[in-house]
């Protein structure tokens, strides 16, 4: 195995033992040592490199047992870039909100696992997947030659797995069924819309 060069923090520690301890510590919720390892990160400039390991941990160490924390993220990420672009003096605040919503959050290393078994896994399956008979509808082309249409499509194209009780959702779905189903009225839509293009066209041509 290569060597690598060994980089040195501000109070002397090597820069992966430092790395992997406060991800460790990250993944262990113990909090004083992340906070602590990540300031020795902060203040040996290392801020970009913390950012990037507390992004990528997001989704390696918590995953889906915290499914607001993505957003969370990205907001106190801008609001990081923000406070350091106008020169704020607590411009550091969104890095340790971070920090500790990591060591809080419930965790779950689900994401990594199946990454792994996905993506490293890719080159050494035995046996690959067909094609399921569920996918082939009217977007593709076999479905087309299967005479498989917009019926088909209610029936089996649109199934949900695990599906979400939402006031108003059968209401819709009935009326898109009703309608779309009947050809002649989405040939009169189609002619509608066309019609209302072609005037809009005409109006902007005329105010150019």
């Amino acid at each position: 195995m290569e060597k690598r060069e060994q980089i040195l923090t501000k109070k002397g520690y090597d820069f992966f033992e430092v790395s992997s301890s406060f991800q460790k510590s990250i993944r262990r919720s113990i909090e004083d040592d992340a906070m602590y390892w990540a300031t020795e990160l902060i203040e040996s400039n290392f801020e970009r490199y913390l950012w990037k390991r507390m992004f990528v941990m997001v989704s390696e160490d918590i995953g889906l047992a915290n499914g607001d924390l993505p957003r969370q993220f990205h907001s106190l990420h801008y609001s990081y870039e923000f406070l350091k672009k106008t020169k704020a003096k607590e411009y550091k605040l969104p890095i340790y909100h971070c920090v500790l919503l990591l060591v809080r959050s419930s965790k779950s290393r689900l994401i990594d696992w199946a990454h792994g078994r996905y993506q490293d896994g890719y080159y050494f399956r035995e046996n690959d997947k067909e094609i399921p008979e569920y996918a082939l509808d009217m977007h593709t082309r076999k479905g087309k030659s299967f005479g498989r249409g917009i019926e088909y499509f209610f029936s089996d194209g649109c199934k949900l797995g695990n599906k979400a009780d939402i006031e108003g959702e059968q209401e819709y779905h009935d009326w898109c069924k009703d309608r779309w189903t009947d050809r002649e009225w989405c040939k009169e839509v189609k002619q509608k819309r066309i019609e209302m293009e072609n005037r809009q066209n005409n109006q902007q041509s005329l105010l150019m």
